[in-house]
């Protein structure tokens, strides 16, 4: 089976193209599969390492905008798909969906649309709007990432052809030690330094906790058009040696065990990789609740605390609670851990073999 995958990029850090080698790399191990990665763009190394057993192809050399760049895209994915017949394109993030649709429209190929975040995700974008209200209609089969967007997709469209497969742990994560007695009091979060993490809100809370526990430290991993002002926001608060803004590292996976505590603020999660990761290496998880991915992942006050959004004052205290209760941290690692176990990379790789072949059956 010919399967070929359209994504962003191959040469940056993110979410999309982090799972999407995880995945593909497992399927490619299954010699039922010719799995073929298309790249919109391609300015560099691999971040995230690409199997050898996957071919590996780019529509543009350098960086472009979907406007400017849609019409080659099209084209050479409708001539691509002349040239090697796939029988399934996936297709790896809202914003390229009209590629997928107009490159595969009255050819053989299957088309799966792979939402990244959420039917509301980055809706401020006009061209994730409309490829969540009109391109999916067209899809063979529409993947989401947490069954709450399932049924927001299949309350919203026409196409009721939608499934969710969540994203699948780092299997690398088995092998890293997973600490019960860390020694250096440390919060970690983690994700892109843009306007929906919200990190402003991490900042804020650390101007608050740790000036009263001054043996604490925040570490920020992660990159973004936000770097600049976190940075302002860090030296306005007199905090520059209290949280760290750690730039983005491909072995995030490596880094988990050395905090006691994982916060996220974010505005929105389309699934909440980072919290799943951090539950998986025995890491207590506090998040904002918002849509969609925390709640599914955290059973508020068993494995981890789930926060209204924006509740500061809540936050504030579930986190003080953390750094002084090393029974609870311990509590809730023991049970994040038993959560995480279900995500595993065989178990999600299986759940995508399954689709492929309802597909071609």
């Amino acid at each position: 089976m010919k399967i070929a995958y359209l994504v962003p990029t191959i040469s940056n850090f993110g979410g999309i193209e982090r799972v999407t080698s995880l995945l593909t790399n497992q399927i490619a191990l299954n010699d039922k599969y010719d799995i073929t990665v298309i790249s919109y763009y391609y300015s560099g190394e691999e971040v995230y390492e690409i199997s050898p057993r996957i071919n590996k192809k780019y529509i543009y050399n350098y960086r472009i905008s979907l406007k400017k760049g849609i019409y080659k895209a099209v084209k050479f994915i409708r001539e691509d798909i002349d040239i090697e017949s796939y029988d399934i394109l996936v297709v790896c993030g809202s914003i390229f969906f009209p590629i997928g649709v107009l490159g595969t429209m009255f050819k053989k190929t299957k088309l799966i649309l792979w939402e990244h975040t959420h039917y509301y995700g980055n809706s401020e974008l006009k061209l994730q709007k409309i490829s969540r209200k009109g391109w999916v209609e067209f899809a063979d089969a529409i993947i989401t990432l947490t069954d709450s967007d399932r049924k927001v997709y299949l309350k919203k469209s026409i196409n009721k052809k939608v499934y969710t497969i969540p994203n699948p742990l780092d299997p690398r994560l088995e092998f890293v030690e997973k600490k019960k007695d860390i020694h250096e009091n440390k919060i970690i979060s983690v994700g892109r330094l843009t306007e929906i993490k919200n990190f402003e809100e991490c900042i804020e809370v650390a101007d608050i906790l740790l000036k009263k526990y001054s043996n604490w430290t925040w570490d920020i991993y992660g990159e973004g058009n936000r770097r600049d002002h976190l940075n302002k926001l860090i030296n306005i608060y007199g905090l520059e040696k209290k949280v760290n803004l750690m730039g983005n590292i491909s072995n995030i996976y490596e880094k988990y065990n050395e905090y006691k505590i994982f916060v996220s603020t974010s505005k929105s999660e389309g699934f909440g990789l980072a919290i799943l990761e951090s539950m998986a290496m025995g890491v207590p998880v506090i998040s904002y609740d918002v849509p969609y991915g925390p709640s599914e992942l955290i059973d508020n006050g068993k494995n981890g605390y789930l926060i209204p959004f924006k509740d500061k004052r809540q936050l504030l205290d579930r986190i003080e609670t953390l750094m002084n209760n090393n029974t609870q941290r311990n509590e809730f690692a023991e049970k994040g851990i038993i959560k995480a176990e279900s995500y595993n990379l065989d178990e999600i790789s299986r759940k995508w073999g399954d689709h492929f072949n309802k597909l071609m059956s």
